[in-house]
């Protein structure tokens, strides 16, 4: 019989050997050939992908099949933390899509890396460990040890933001991206600890994991019924403010702009399936916690939604295709985030691997256009390419239609949310999904408009594409295309979390309606980004012919000027002062350690001063911890 353990330990360590046998070539034998590295890491994801698929098919062999291995590290009294892994229906979900895209990610980086040759070893060696990092976030058997692999994948976020350290502009925006990580994993950590000190279990259950998502509901009721409201309510919303930080939501999306100097490949594969798909994984993994202060739900259905709107307006202006991307990625994000405010788990995630698939298509199909046509990021140079790479055309509007949840896999999920909003009444919801939906269909497709259709406006000469990156491009656009009719009749009872209804009525117009308002939208952006039959001379002459009447010329200066630039400035500052604020706490208790340290010193020390404020501080903290404990208001 196949030992499965092993197996889990294999696919742990593969990526780790990955990185150790690169960086050994790279100190001994820095003449090795680039292409060694990337053979080494193709295969190594090869085999994490194979060894997933494996474990993918052992859980579907198994209905609620559920392993859990766990070593004991460190023990403080009752509380032990451990460190291990836990296989169950989510965690196997997730470990399947990321590595699989890591997968074509390996193939993309080496066509990438042949132009852009500075740093070769460095990047398979980042990507290895981000690798490691990412499938131990995903099978992680509690919450102390993947809030740790957390931080360890903010790191590999701020190396890779930081890959071409020879700029000003990337050294400026990985600090940005490291301060922002910092702050969220501040908070995830302070709530981790908060948890795990009042949640310490009795000495009769002292074998049973810290914090272990195996029994992460009667974890949650235990610290519910042991701590006041208000703390517990405080320690979910630290859990929520620090995911809501490190999934970019507003006011703190400023990260995504800081990811364009990332390396294009490792933009793909970072920014969804890993930093986001990281949040979206720990919300559903201490869904038993927050489901408890259910004004949780409400704060990531508010922020989720103006997420998801103001994103997806942000890439309508932009012309870079980085930025395009990574707004248009965040808009879907805050999509995620809004179902998880009305508490639709399962097709969350059903939507998120949907997403991830296409807009994965989407972006390694204009990660091979820029390959091939010089490295041209700019949409104002590009046009005329669907004669020129007929493959890459077709793949991008598989993906593209597939995310705007027209046909192919992104129709299935989409379908089920109005349902389920037109079923519980809730027309907030669909409104808001139709608005997103209207967004997302403008921004895709005035991006394909502008790049494949036209007159080629580069001067430089398009290359011909590789086999690597064809046969990715077919195989991810056959996935693409596959995906969600062959997994749409058990994904909810694969995916399905507590107090969620599985079966409910369903009503076709709601569907055809979405549909209708995506082709209407299509068409207008046909009209006004290819025929140019929506000219914007017309506007001005009818502005001007209404100027300063009912106050019209006013509404249009407050509503496409000042109100803009003055929520920019609001995000800004609230960005700046709450990042500012809390890095300066960090701040002033290192420095108060520190000086603590240096007075005690041999011959510095004052003992009878020192030991009065010992004495005081460990009052305070005592009193507050008893106080807390013993349910005081």
């Amino acid at each position: 019989m196949i030992d499965v353990i092993k197996l889990t330990h294999l696919l742990i360590f593969t990526p780790l050997f990955c990185a150790i046998i690169s960086a050994i070539l790279k100190i001994f034998a820095p003449k090795t050939e680039k292409r060694i590295y990337f053979s080494i890491n193709a295969f190594c994801s090869f085999v994490c992908l194979y060894l997933s698929a494996f474990l993918f098919q052992f859980v579907i062999t198994y209905k609620n099949f559920n392993l859990e291995e766990n070593t004991p590290i460190l023990a403080i009294k009752n509380i032990i933390l451990h460190f291990g892994f836990y296989l169950d229906n989510l965690s196997i979900t997730f470990l399947l899509l990321t590595t699989f895209l890591f997968t074509l990610g390996s193939f993309f980086s080496y066509e990438y890396l042949r132009q852009n040759p500075q740093g070769t070893e460095r990047f398979f060696i980042l990507f290895s460990l981000l690798e490691f990092f990412a499938i131990s976030f995903f099978i992680s058997s509690n919450l102390v040890q993947s809030v740790a692999i957390l931080i360890l994948i903010s790191v590999c976020e701020y190396l890779f933001s930081n890959f071409y350290f020879q700029k000003p502009i990337a050294q400026r925006y990985s600090k940005r991206i490291f301060q922002t990580d910092i702050v969220a994993q501040s908070f995830l950590l302070i709530a981790t600890m908060a948890l795990l000190f009042f949640s310490t279990l009795t000495p009769d259950l002292i074998s049973t994991p810290t914090l272990g998502y195996n029994n992460i509901n009667s974890l949650g009721l235990y610290s519910f019924a042991q701590l006041t409201p208000v703390f517990f309510a405080l320690i979910c919303l630290f859990f929520t403010i620090g995911i809501l930080i490190k999934c970019a939501q507003l006011p703190f999306c400023s990260k995504i702009h800081y990811l364009s100097q990332t390396p294009n490949t490792a933009l793909s594969t970072i920014l969804m399936p890993i930093c986001i798909g990281c949040g979206v994984f720990l919300v559903a993994r201490i869904f038993p916690i927050l489901n408890l202060m259910p004004i949780n739900f409400e704060i990531c259905k508010i922020i989720g939604a103006t997420t998801a709107i103001l994103a997806g307006l942000i890439a309508l202006r932009e012309t870079e295709i980085k930025k395009i991307l990574t707004f248009g990625g965040l808009s879907f994000v805050g999509v995620i985030f809004m179902s998880f405010g009305f508490k639709i788990f399962g097709n969350s995630i059903f939507y998120f691997i949907c997403t991830a698939l296409a807009f994965s298509l989407i972006s390694f199909t204009l990660d091979t256009i820029n390959n091939s046509n010089g490295g041209q990021e700019s949409i104002k140079f590009l046009g005329g390419l669907r004669k020129k790479m007929p493959l890459c055309t077709i793949s991008y509007l598989i993906g593209a239609i597939s995310l705007c949840g027209i046909a192919f896999s992104g129709i299935f999920p989409i379908d089920v949310f109005l349902n389920y909003y037109n079923f519980t009444n809730e027309k907030f919801g669909i409104f808001v999904l139709s608005a997103i939906g209207v967004i997302s269909t403008f921004w895709i497709f005035r991006l394909y408009f502008r790049v494949f259709e036209g007159k080629y406006k580069g001067s430089y000469e398009i290359k011909k594409i590789p086999k690597r990156s064809t046969f990715c491009l077919v195989l991810l656009s056959l996935i693409v295309f596959l995906f969600g009719y062959l997994t749409k009749n058990f994904i909810k009872d694969f995916l399905y979390l507590q107090n969620e209804p599985i079966n409910y009525a369903t009503n076709p117009f709601v569907g055809v309606f979405y549909i209708f308002l995506c082709l209407l939208t299509y068409y207008l952006t046909y009209k006004i980004c290819l025929k140019k039959q929506f000219r914007f001379a017309k506007i001005r002459l009818l502005k001007y012919k209404i100027k300063n009447r009912f106050g019209f010329d006013t509404f249009l200066n407050f509503f496409f000027e000042t109100m803009p630039e003055f929520f920019a400035n609001l995000f800004s500052l609230i960005e700046k002062w709450f990042f500012g604020g809390f890095l300066f706490l960090l701040k002033s208790f290192t420095r108060f350690f520190s000086f603590l340290s240096t007075i005690c010193e041999p011959k510095k020390v004052q003992s009878k001063l020192l030991f009065f404020i010992s004495l005081i501080i460990f009052i305070i903290i005592f009193l507050t911890i008893y106080s807390l404990k013993a349910g005081l208001k």
